[in-house]
């Protein structure tokens, strides 16, 4: 993940100074997330007397958004971010087994965001779509499992659509620079070629504004 994150720190400096203005403001975020696959679990796993459950999974990226008017604003972000679930089952020697499935993207959500405060705190409140690119993927076997040949298993989709949603407040008043929050995204599409699988991803959120409004 460090690597990732270098590279597209690296790649898109230039963004972070543009963004200096007063007419858009540039930041950097961090999610501590749970993952998780819905769909058609029980085809996909190899094993069928078991169970999927979510799995941690990190995020990371730049964002520069540009105010419409007093309210609402316009979010654009590049995002490196982790997907995928863990299977839990027994094999025949009754013994505990797990199949940690990874899924990393490169991804590019945009949103509308409104500003607005509750019991004068400020709150910000974004939806909007993403169009993530897969660039990895890894299938993690527990040693003790007996594993089975299982067609097209990694017949992942490049591509993951999502819609997502997220509620911030700032936690340092006075120059209102560092955001806590909750994010929520969940793919559109199916992710799997043959299995209808969707991404889950939930989180917390931590932003960074390099300029204030």
């Amino acid at each position: 993940m460090l690597k990732a994150v270098i590279i597209l720190i690296f790649n898109f400096y230039p963004v972070f100074m543009f963004c200096q203005s007063n007419y858009f403001i540039g930041g950097i975020f961090f999610n501590v997330n749970g993952i998780h696959l819905e769909g058609n679990n029980d085809i996909y796993w190899q094993n069928s007397n078991g169970r999927t459950l979510g799995a941690g999974g990190l995020s990371a990226g730049l964002s520069v958004k540009h105010y419409l008017n007093k309210k609402y604003y316009f979010k654009l972000e590049i995002r490196y971010v982790q997907k995928g679930s863990v299977y839990e089952y027994f094999n025949p020697y009754t013994t505990r087994s797990f199949e940690v499935l990874r899924l990393n993207y490169m991804e590019i959500p945009a949103s509308i965001g409104y500003k607005f405060q509750v019991y004068k705190r400020t709150l910000f409140f974004e939806s909007g779509f993403a169009y993530a690119k897969l660039f990895s993927s890894e299938k993690k076997i527990n040693e003790y499992a007996i594993l089975t040949n299982i067609e097209n298993a990694e017949s992942f989709k490049d591509t993951d659509i999502s819609w997502f949603t997220c509620v911030k407040f700032p936690i340092n008043k006075i120059e209102n620079k560092i955001l806590l929050g909750l994010r929520f995204s969940y793919s559109l599409f199916t992710i799997h070629e043959y299995d209808k699988l969707k991404n889950i991803v939930y989180g917390i959120q931590m932003d960074y504004k390099f300029n204030n409004k």
